[in-house]
This record gives C-alpha cells, sequence and structure tokens, in this order.
C-alpha cells in the first residue's frame, strides 16, 4: 500500500514538473514580419500565418505609392525579423523607414526574377508594374516561401 501511494505521488510529481515545461512547439514565438502592402501580406499569411506575428503597412483601402509611415509602424519595422516588399520601386519610402526604424532583418524582394511592364503613358512619371499572373503569383509564392523556410527551418504549409 504504501510503495502504491509513493508510486502514485511520484507520478504526479513527474506529470505536473513535465507540464511546468512548455515542449518546444509550445514555446516557440511567433516570427515578427511586415509586409508592404495587403495582397503581399495577404500571401504571407497564407503560407505561414500560424507561425508568424504579420504586421500589414497598406491596408486593402490604401495606396502604396503615397503611404506616409507612422511611428507605431517603425516600431514594427525595427521589431520584424523579415520584410516582404514587393520591390519595382513600388514602395519608395520604404528604404528611409527601414533606415529611420534601424531595421536589421532580411529584407526580401517578393518580385525577385519578375519581369515587369512598363507603362510610359503617365503625366507625371514613368511607372514600372508586375501584373499578379499565375506565373508572378507563382514566383512570389517560391520567393516568400523560401524565406519562410530560410528564417524557421520549415512553411507550414502550401497554397
Amino acid at each position: 500500500m504504501t510503495s502504491l501511494r509513493s508510486a502514485l505521488k511520484s507520478a504526479t510529481a513527474l506529470a505536473a514538473f513535465s507540464l511546468s515545461f512548455p515542449l518546444a512547439s509550445w514555446a516557440e514565438e511567433p516570427l515578427p514580419v511586415v509586409a508592404t502592402f495587403s495582397i503581399l501580406g495577404d500571401m504571407v499569411e497564407r503560407i505561414d500565418g500560424e507561425h508568424i506575428a504579420l504586421t500589414t503597412l497598406v491596408g486593402p483601402d490604401g495606396d502604396a505609392h503615397v503611404y506616409q509611415p507612422t511611428p507605431k509602424v517603425a516600431r514594427s519595422v525595427a521589431e520584424a525579423d523579415v520584410l516582404f516588399l514587393n520591390g519595382l520601386e513600388f514602395e519608395g519610402w520604404l528604404e528611409r523607414l527601414a533606415e529611420a526604424a534601424s531595421f536589421g532583418g532580411a529584407m526580401v524582394v517578393a518580385t525577385k526574377g519578375v519581369v515587369p511592364i512598363a507603362f510610359d503613358d503617365h503625366d507625371d512619371h514613368d511607372d514600372t508594374m508586375s501584373m499578379m499572373s499565375m506565373m508572378t503569383t507563382m514566383t512570389t509564392r517560391g520567393m516568400i516561401m523560401a524565406h519562410l523556410i530560410r528564417m524557421r527551418g520549415r512553411a507550414s504549409r502550401m497554397l
């Protein structure tokens, strides 16, 4: 009877002790990630949403060409491990923001390898655009996944 009681106490103590230390997957903090605009943010979230803490700078109703970052945004950028940007001169304000925020993480140009389409008919400036064709989307998705895998050793799921 005493040995049974002793065994139960030991088992209870062992269970309580082991539950007091979270498993590695429980303790893992979400990776702080910033995406510069909503479409890119949606793609990043679909690829690894449950393992990241995503901040999207320009929302679906915003215009990345005229966006003006706030101090709160600068803090998010400073704390991020990864910053996903479109590239193609889409975010003209981003270099200044990253410098002002002392961003030290990985800056990932999601359109790397995408062939842009030039538009010369604007009154005030030339513009280069990347249309979201299936090929562009797959290239962008590949860039996002490659960098998340590099940062975390895996991506949670495929699109």
